[in-house]
């Protein structure tokens, strides 16, 4: 089971405060629209694609500590710079 979903990585805090969406123009759009300071945040929206095993291994992943990446497969950067 894969999943793939569009990430800015909080600069200053942890992970739990990255955007997250199902698109890249989504993730830019909450950045710049939403109640979020753009100097807090990476000049880099990420394409982050994850394999679990099932859906209960995907809940696992979600609710524990230090395992964002555990399940990561692929990752690559976008920058936005321009659009800050």
């Amino acid at each position: 089971m894969k999943l793939t979903y569009w990430t800015i990585k909080c600069i200053n805090d942890a992970h739990c405060y990255n955007i997250r969406s199902k698109t890249k123009k989504g993730a830019i759009e909450t950045l710049l629209n939403g109640d979020f300071d753009p100097a807090e945040y990476d000049n880099e929206v990420w394409r982050m694609t994850l394999e679990y095993k099932d859906a209960f291994d995907l809940l696992d992943g979600a609710f524990s500590e230090e395992r964002e990446d555990a399940n990561l497969i692929d990752s690559r950067a976008y920058s936005i710079a321009h659009l800050k």
